[in-house]
């Protein structure tokens, strides 16, 4: 009987021990998260997307909008159906946004009636840059069939690295099986998990932001030259876009500095020039098409009202000028046969 006692008040020990901390650190409001650091996404952003050993991340197939290749939009006929006429659009976020649907209803409004159907494949993902874009058309593009594609890449190709460039990045995803599962559940939601790791990160030193973008600016220009070589070996004419933003004009948000993906104001100015020069410099030296919608932008009399609060990602009008603007083009240089 003293040794069922003795145990039972251990276990209450136990118990108390773990309990309190946890207690202590909710009520603190103290949250950590694990994982691969890149600015944005953070490693507690990256919990809602699923992990990939190349793509680093990618959306959860079981959501009601993501079709079952992890891309957003429904179901992707392949073979492509007959009598389509098919646009892929490889980007991150901005793409992701919602552009190429609008794009899609656009050419099939205002093309003749007896024309293909116009269908918009979007492969924008969240948080990608053009390294992952260059693995994204290595994987995908050739079952896409597409007519035509539209390459939009640079807001995160820029932003701070941490612990290491995106092309030399190591991310294994969590194993299988009731351990795992197990394991991860504790990561991601006991506050006392959470403040181990923390502890134990601070001690090895963690990953710590580079003096260098995540993908550096001769590493981007061979990611599109790459992403255009793929598309065009498969017949696929490209059209490369540059990043349109308020930044020029009503400054770089606060926030952005916040979130430690740019060091200054400026630096985020300068790098986005940058970028979007070497996307003008491959379109030229490839042969490829070139929506400079930067500059097109920049010719505008207003833009709050066009990006959202980030001066990054159009919205409204934004998007729908963006959309007007492809639906141009495609009208003008390639209409759909």
């Amino acid at each position: 009987m003293r040794g069922k006692r003795r145990w039972l008040l251990s276990l209450v020990v136990l118990v108390l021990a773990a309990a309190i901390p946890e207690l202590v650190l909710r009520l603190v409001g103290f949250q950590h998260v694990s994982g691969v650091q890149f600015g944005w996404p953070t490693p507690e952003e990256l919990l809602r997307f699923e992990p990939d050993e190349r793509l680093f991340w990618k959306l959860p197939p079981e959501h009601e909008s993501i079709n079952s290749l992890g891309f957003p939009g429904p179901e992707i006929e392949i073979p492509k159906p007959e009598g389509t006429w098919r646009a892929l659009f490889l980007g991150d976020s901005c793409t992701y946004c919602g552009y190429p649907r609008i794009v899609e209803k656009l050419l099939n409004r205002d093309g003749p009636p007896d024309g293909p159907r116009c269908e918009a494949v979007n492969l924008g993902i969240p948080g990608y840059t053009s390294h992952q874009g260059r693995l994204v058309t290595e994987l995908h593009a050739a079952r896409m069939q597409a007519d035509l594609a539209f390459v939009y890449y640079g807001w995160n190709d820029h932003w701070i690295a941490y612990g290491s460039i995106d092309s030399e990045k190591v991310v294994r995803p969590p194993g299988q099986g009731p351990r795992s599962a197990t394991l991860r559940w504790a990561g991601e939601r006991l506050r006392l998990v959470q403040g181990i790791r923390w502890l134990a990160e601070r001690l090895g030193g963690g990953p710590v932001p580079l003096e260098s973008p995540r993908v550096p600016p001769a590493e981007y220009r061979r990611n599109l030259e790459r992403i255009h070589e793929v598309l065009a070996g498969q017949g696929v004419p490209v059209v490369f876009i540059t990043a349109p933003t308020s930044h020029y004009r009503l400054g770089v948000p606060e926030a952005l500095l916040e979130q430690g993906v740019v060091a200054s104001a400026e630096d985020c100015m300068r790098l986005h020039r940058q970028y979007n020069g070497i996307v003008r410099e491959v379109a030229a030296g490839t042969g490829a098409g070139l929506l400079d919608l930067e500059a097109d932008f920049n010719r505008l009399p207003e833009l709050e009202a066009l990006f959202r609060h980030d001066g990054i990602h159009p919205q409204g009008e934004g998007l729908r000028l963006v959309a007007e603007r492809i639906a141009g083009y495609v009208a003008e240089t390639c209409p759909p046969r």
